[in-house]
């Protein structure tokens, strides 16, 4: 597989759209398809030798993903958008870029470079095209931009951590480096870059960023964010924790507990919400509890099951966000009580929304029934029970708000279509599906990344095979989420859950208390800046007219001094004017000699030759006092 020709294709495709700006708007689309078809074909081609990239089956698995993701959502775009379209294809070519550059870098460094590639356009196309009023989109941005260049920062620091602990800056000398006993900088360098990572992939409770970005941006973005973006971290993760099996020991416990905390309060809050992609916002949170809690288990099984449940959600929540975004600006609306009944009115889209739906609640045979399924055998596997009873909690409260958007898109009231989809929208979608209802096969497909997680050190036996005990709890757990819908469904939501559904919705107060300590920190800025630059006006804008003044007079004092000797310098100055010009050309030919006589000297003496620079000096000394004499008489 090839890395390099894929990132060409797609900077080019980019920079292209984002220089030429609006004199190709009408053909956006199809340029930045072009180079993301050129970018996905070219990626069997082999890379040249020596190149600082992944080139084995678990970077290749994630790279295909993203491309042909990103191929998907650039053809479903073609209609979607209206204005700077050359932009927006520009940015989202760049988007692509920074996503496949950091799956495939080897070098941390170089990654970092693809991973601030990622941030910046994902940050702009949030910003200028968010479905929200402009106020609202600046400050969603703003908080997606702080959050991702906390862990950002902390990253940095992992790097250089990384380098000066051992270094080098490759992932596969690191991995050499920890086959045995590895020290303190390198453990915390790592837990330095787990715990950057964790503002990405929003651990509870670095997790506020998430709901507001991934539903208030445009539908394409959305599906991007939810499907790719945050599956970066999950898979840089895994390089990370594969590393060392002693510090991924090490960071067992922090894992588990913010999984567990993760998918929990994930799945809560998006049984409340009533806005379609808050809803699926809520349910990436939940998603990737479950990978991170699967990271904690510290054995190959747990990263492997980490790393497939990702590439599995990254299609189905891609599929999701794709259709519910159409069947929101059909509606035109977000709200669950608009949509009711709109999945009937559009039959194709309401098929294709609920395959991935059902995906999600892992209904077999989806894929994402495998998938969440090896996750909770891997706790089964390494002695974890209550960490799997827990996630068969998640199911199904996850069956449950399943349940409940099925039951919205499918209900009994009707509403006119305010705007028709395009057909143009029908073929990613379908493509999604597809992917989604082959489970088995993409399942068993997805298992080669095993041999890698081998390579990083981790070595255990690997293998997948269905537990019929496992499968007969899983299935009780969606039964039990269908009755806790049920349940949820008669009780009056105004009455008994309005509380509860606006405190799960703004996470829990975290987001007020974030929002609390931002102010306090930008008024405590601000009251430090004033007193620095109160104190930068007292002792420099008002002192300097004295320390002006004083130096004036230190300066008129030195001047008085040398030039205004009268006992010493004006006589010669005098002197010098009465001189006769030809006296003075032999008063300064006369400097010139001795200047010349001091010259021959040191030169003579360099050379060993001392009698000789004597000589020299003696001759000219007579020679200019006779002078002097000569022009003080004449």
């Amino acid at each position: 597989m090839s890395s390099l020709y894929p990132l060409l294709s797609m900077c080019l495709a980019g920079t292209f759209l984002v220089v030429t700006g609006d004199r190709l708007d009408r053909w956006a689309s199809w340029v930045a398809s072009l180079g993301l078809a050129l970018a996905l074909a070219s990626s069997f081609i082999p890379d040249p030798v020596g190149l600082p990239f992944f080139n084995d089956a678990l970077s290749t698995a994630f790279l295909l993903l993203i491309l042909s993701v990103s191929l998907l959502v650039c053809v479903y775009s073609h209609r979607y958008v209206e204005l700077d379209r050359a932009r927006f294809f520009g940015l989202l070519c760049l988007f692509s870029l920074g996503m496949a550059g950091s799956v495939v870098s080897r070098n941390l460094v170089l990654f970092y470079v693809f991973w601030e590639f990622m941030l910046l356009p994902s940050y702009l196309l949030i910003e200028h095209w968010a479905e929200c009023p402009k106020g609202r989109a600046l400050a969603v941005a703003t908080k997606y931009f702080i959050f991702t260049h906390l862990g950002g920062a902390l990253m940095v620091v992992s790097i250089v951590t990384f380098y000066m602990s051992t270094g080098t800056f490759d992932l596969l000398e690191l991995a050499s480096l920890a086959v045995g006993e590895v020290g303190r900088g390198f453990e915390l360098a790592c837990v330095l870059m787990i715990a950057g990572l964790a503002f990405k992939v929003a651990v509870f409770p670095l997790h506020v960023w998430l709901p507001d970005a991934h539903s208030e941006a445009p539908t394409p973005i959305s599906a991007m964010l939810s499907g790719l973006m945050v599956h970066v971290g999950i898979y840089v993760m895994v390089r990370v924790l594969g590393l060392s099996h002693h510090v991924a020991e090490h960071l067992c416990t922090p894992l588990l507990i913010g999984g567990a905390l993760t998918l929990i309060y994930g799945s809560a809050a998006a049984l409340m919400e009533l806005d379609i992609k808050r809803v699926l916002a809520f349910s990436s949170i939940s998603q990737l509890g479950y990978m991170v809690a699967s990271m904690g288990l510290a054995s190959a099984l747990g990263l492997l099951a980490a790393a497939l449940h990702a590439i599995s959600h990254g299609l189905f929540k891609s599929l999701l966000f794709l259709t519910a975004g159409t069947l929101a600006h059909a509606a035109g609306s977000r709200d669950l009580r608009v949509l009711r009944g709109i999945g009937g009115e559009l039959k194709v889209f309401g098929a294709l929304f609920t395959i991935g739906a059902l995906s999600l609640a892992a209904i077999p045979p989806l894929n994402g029934f495998f998938t969440k399924e090896f996750i909770v055998e891997a706790a089964l596997e390494e002695g974890y029970l209550r960490l799997a009873i827990l996630m068969l909690l998640g199911s199904a409260l996850t069956m449950a708000y399943v349940a409940r958007l099925i039951c919205f898109v499918y209900g009994s009231s009707y509403r006119p279509l305010k705007e028709h989809p395009a057909r143009s929208m029908i073929p990613p979608s379908v493509a999604l599906g597809v992917a989604c209802a082959l489970g088995l096969p993409l399942g068993v497909m997805l298992l080669t990344p095993a041999r890698d997680l081998v390579a990083l050190g981790l070595k255990e036996h690997l293998e997948l095979h269905v537990n019929a005990s496992l499968l007969a709890a899983s299935m009780l757990a969606l039964l039990a989420g269908l009755a806790l819908w049920f349940a949820y469904w008669r009780i009056s939501y105004g009455v008994y859950l309005g509380r509860l559904s606006s405190l799960l919705s703004s996470g829990l107060g975290i987001d007020h208390a974030y929002s609390r300590l931002a102010k306090i920190f930008l008024r405590s800025s601000r009251a430090l800046l004033e007193t620095v630059e109160g104190k930068l006006r007292t002792s420099f804008l008002e002192g300097l007219p004295d320390s002006a003044m004083s130096m004036a007079k230190r300066v008129a004092r030195l001047h008085e001094k040398l030039f205004f000797s009268k006992a010493k310098f004006l006589p010669m100055a005098a002197r010098l004017r009465s001189m006769h010009p030809s006296r003075a050309v032999r008063w300064a030919l006369n400097a010139g000699l001795a200047l010349l006589a001091l010259c021959l000297a040191w030169l003579a003496a360099s050379l060993g030759s001392f009698r000789l620079a004597l000589l020299v000096v003696l001759a000219l000394a007579l020679a200019s006092i006779a002078s002097w004499r000569r022009v003080k008489g004449g």
